[in-house]
């Protein structure tokens, strides 16, 4: 009998991908965020585990280009293996040992992008007197129409696929003017104080 092994796929904005990126941007002496960067990156990862990983690989897991959602076990392995664990199950093993990664619903008002059309507007508000409007543009993109007090400004762009009202704003590739895109978080204190469709 022949067994198949399945090949597990994991959310790359999991608590756990979450972890592993802030703990290699701790192990490296420059910030992860030009492709110059993402290049090093990978030779550092080369030069470690002697296993390649392609710069944009690394570019989507970070959220710095579109790309897919999930990330596949067999880079997990090689990024955990950088940080010096034997495989990813180790590194998740580890992490429910020291690291505080909590599960619990979300009982607060949320909005998901799958369900709105485009042209949809919602409003959105952040401590402290924050406010932009944004429009729906499709596939997980938004655009910036109305910003008061705001470093958003009228314009910008980023990819979002979930909206939850009282906690932090993570969004992936926030493009502003003609700056490269990078991942972005509105309200990280206070979370969004409010949520809202137009």
């Amino acid at each position: 009998m022949t067994l198949i092994m399945e090949k597990k796929n994991y959310s790359k904005n999991s608590p756990e991908i979450i972890l592993l990126r802030e703990l290699i941007q701790k192990s490296v002496d420059f910030k992860i965020r030009t492709p110059a960067d993402f290049n090093s990156l990978a030779e550092l990862i080369n030069e470690k585990t002697g296993e390649m990983l392609s710069p944009t690989t690394l570019k989507r897991l970070w959220g710095y280009i579109d790309g897919a959602e999930t990330t596949r076990q067999c880079t997990l392995n090689i990024l955990t293996k950088y940080l010096g664990y034997k495989s990813w199950d180790e590194f998740i093993a580890d992490c429910e040992k020291h690291y505080e990664i909590q599960s619990k619903p979300i009982l607060s008002y949320s909005i998901s992008s799958a369900t709105l059309n485009n042209g949809q507007k919602l409003i959105l508000e952040w401590m402290p007197n924050r406010q932009i409007v944004i429009e729906y543009l499709g596939e997980n993109k938004w655009i910036v129409t109305e910003s008061q007090n705001s470093k958003v400004q009228i314009g910008d762009t980023f990819i979002c696929n979930f909206f939850i009202q009282n906690e932090p704003l993570y969004v992936e590739s926030f493009t502003h003017e003609n700056n490269e895109p990078v991942p972005f978080v509105m309200g990280a204190k206070s979370g969004l104080t409010k949520l809202a469709k137009l």
